[in-house]
């Protein structure tokens, strides 16, 4: 048996920090449970019939993820592991999924920016809630899921069948700071065949990128199925930008990706009102 260290290239260029992304998942909505402690990456993640993950997008900048490393533990080392995030407005979807999930465990799987994926098991969830004493207080729920693990959490691969129904709707909400006109898209990952996503009234939409790593032709469309673009044949690893795509619904509307093959990354570049 041979052992070599494994390399450690240095990151050249600056890191994106943050989380773009926090799902949660019911453990009792598993077919089986991953085997998360003996193996570095958890793959595909089963699902029974009917049940999916629950998907949360929170305040714009509010989430990070954190860790330390306990050492002195009679048993070994422990590693802590603590999400954070901030959801705006209190309201009757969150309150279900407290219900739902009280004293349970739930597993998470935490999206950075930079793309890398973490497989979070049995965590405790909290739910904290602040109305705000004034007009120009913020009206939202802290999140906070803590685990302490025998083994750093596994980076996760394949991909998450992700629903609104029956449990938390995402509070949508992409800002551009008051100082500065960068903002960051609203990005997707999807291996469906046809993908919805519902823009927030008033929101206004600008732009839609969309790559695939097969070949497709694909339809956009809020009212037809391709009055937002399409159809549109592409080829396999090169990105198309829908940048007529203009739209600034005054309620909740459906954006439907039609005709996706294989897996899909979308963007969707949105103002708040």
């Amino acid at each position: 048996m041979s052992c070599e260290l494994h390399a450690i290239s240095r990151q050249c260029r600056p890191a994106k920090g943050g989380v773009s992304r926090i799902v949660l998942i019911d453990p009792a909505d598993l077919s089986q449970q991953p085997v998360y402690y003996r193996v570095p990456n958890v793959g595909e993640l089963e699902f029974l019939p009917g049940k999916s993950a629950y998907l949360i997008e929170c305040d714009l900048n509010t989430a990070r993820l954190t860790s330390d490393t306990a050492v002195n533990a009679a048993s070994g080392d422990v590693f802590n592991y603590r999400v954070e995030a901030r959801l705006k407005t209190i309201r009757l979807d969150v309150e279900y999924l407290r219900r739902k999930l009280a004293n349970r465990r739930v597993h998470a799987v935490v999206t950075l920016r930079n793309g890398e994926r973490y497989f979070l098991p049995l965590m405790r969830l909290v739910f904290n809630s602040a109305s705000g004493d004034a007009l120009q207080s913020i009206n939202a729920y802290t999140l906070v899921a803590t685990a302490a693990l025998p083994y750093p959490a596994p980076v996760i691969e394949g991909n998450l069948n992700v629903t609104t129904e029956g449990g938390l709707i995402p509070d949508v909400e992409v800002p551009v700071d008051p100082g500065n006109t960068d903002f960051e898209p609203v990005v997707i990952t999807t291996t469906s065949g046809t993908y919805s996503y519902t823009l927030p009234a008033t929101h206004l939409l600008l732009a839609i990128h969309v790559v695939s790593n097969a070949n497709q032709t694909i339809s956009i469309g809020y009212i037809t199925a391709d009055d937002l673009g399409g159809p549109t044949p592409m080829t396999a690893g090169q990105g198309m930008l829908f940048g007529a795509v203009m739209l600034r619904p005054a309620s909740n509307t459906a954006i439907v990706f039609t005709g996706l093959q294989g897996t899909n990354t979308i963007e969707l570049w949105i103002l708040s009102q």
